[in-house]
């Protein structure tokens, strides 16, 4: 059987040698892959919200500056939002790995004789029942997705949420949805801790559980991955409007007496993976940020963010999903070096008349030490939420930093937040 793009109705059935028609004889299935529609090449680069560039020679560099964002936009976002495909009237749905950067699932219909599966990233032909781990029967319409590092709290907020917001916006409210739940549950505890109606439609999957689905099934897909980073692994996004519009009607507005500006402290031994600010530095940076307040007038609460609270026994443990969304709700202002904590900022609040404002503090265009940062200029945030109406400030590393001692220039740090602040 050849195989065909989704929505074209001249699907060819198994042919014979002299082109005749013939019944499949076998008992093993043929497998025939549906491609989901041709990708369009759109321009998403018309966007009033770009980022500022903050360097003592930012005029030098803002040329390969731009070039590099644009270019990470464009491989990001340019190919428009995902497609749509729906199998049915009963369908199956699996995801085969374990989260990480490299992960299968299969979307099929059909069963002895013919099995018609989507092929598109991520997207592979069904596994043999006997691999199977488990089964589940379950009536009525549903919608799923998975996406790579579903383990990793940072790219479920930078990736995923804006492809389950999509997925949402193009069904009915009575659908249901089939989501990965990996060993860290995150998109799960996300999802129950800022969105609890939409988190009860939800049933979750193991790895290698097999949703028997009584019932069409919609997937939102890209057909093809991104180009630029780890070829064949990266999803493209291209959903972020979708995000928006999710994200503003969820409903905690933190009041303005408990408006907060937030510092993402990136120092050992809270961060453990590189990037991490020099102590004595980070202690410079922060008394930096709070004569700024005061010399603005800023009546925002500073908070030291570092993933973690004082309990009442007086002992360091972990923020929960919903404190961390309440207090990035509340913040006017996150500044912080390039990592997970950072990716909190998509919990702002986006309907305020002010635009949020970030300065990530990012590899720059200088020559470095540690190899990886030269191979990583402007790793960054902002094209992940490209859209999203942010006053965006890029702060660059400078020129001595290492990845256990990152150092800026409080000079440029200063006129940034004098900038920044002031308008408030």
């Amino acid at each position: 059987s050849e195989p065909r793009v989704f929505g074209d109705e001249t699907t060819k059935s198994a042919s014979s040698g002299n082109g005749t028609q013939t019944e499949e004889k076998s008992m093993s299935p043929v497998y025939v892959p549906i491609y989901p529609g041709k990708e369009k090449v759109v321009n998403v680069l018309d966007d009033a919200f770009r980022p500022t560039l903050r360097d003592v020679n930012a005029t030098l560099y803002l040329k390969g500056y731009v070039e590099q964002y644009e270019a990470w936009v464009s491989d990001m976002h340019g190919h428009g939002e995902p497609s749509i495909v729906t199998l049915g009237p009963t369908a199956h749905f699996a995801v085969w790995t374990d989260g990480r950067h490299k992960v299968n699932a299969s979307a099929w219909t059909g069963e002895s004789t013919r099995i018609e599966y989507l092929s598109s990233h991520m997207y592979v032909a069904p596994k043999e029942q006997n691999e199977w781990e488990s089964e589940i029967e379950l009536d009525g319409d549903y919608a799923a997705f998975h996406s790579w590092w579903a383990i990793a709290y940072g790219h479920v907020l930078d990736i995923h949420l804006s492809q389950v917001a999509f997925i949402k916006s193009k069904v009915r409210d009575d659908c249901r949805f089939l989501f990965f739940d990996d060993t860290n549950s995150i998109l799960k505890g996300v999802l129950s801790a800022v969105d609890r109606p939409f988190y009860d439609r939800v049933t979750w999957l193991k790895p290698g559980q097999v949703a028997h689905i009584n019932g069409n099934l919609t997937i939102g897909t890209h057909r093809s991955p991104l180009k630029m980073c780890c070829p064949g692994m990266v999803p493209r996004w291209g959903a972020n409007s979708y995000l928006l519009s999710w994200l503003n009607s969820l409903t905690h507005i933190s009041p303005e007496v408990n408006r907060t500006i937030i510092y993402a402290n990136r120092v050992f031994p809270q961060a453990q993976h590189g990037r991490l600010m020099d102590p004595d530095h980070n202690q410079d940076v922060i008394s930096l940020i709070r004569t700024s307040m005061a010399k603005h007038g800023r009546k925002e609460q500073l908070v030291i963010y570092d993933g973690t609270k004082t309990n009442g026994d007086g002992l360091s443990v972990k923020m929960t999903f919903r404190e961390q969304f309440e207090l990035f709700r509340s913040a006017s202002a996150v500044i912080g070096i390039h990592g997970t904590g950072l990716s909190n900022m998509v919990w702002m609040d986006y309907t305020s008349h002010d635009r949020p404002i970030i300065i990530e503090i990012t590899v720059g265009p200088h020559t470095y030490k540690e190899a990886k940062y030269n191979g990583n200029r402007y790793r960054n945030y902002f094209q992940n939420y490209w859209g999203l109406p942010m006053n965006y400030n890029h702060l660059v590393f400078a020129p001595n930093s290492t990845f256990s001692n990152v150092f800026i220039d409080l000079h440029v740090l200063r006129e940034t937040l004098d900038e920044v602040l002031s308008k408030g």
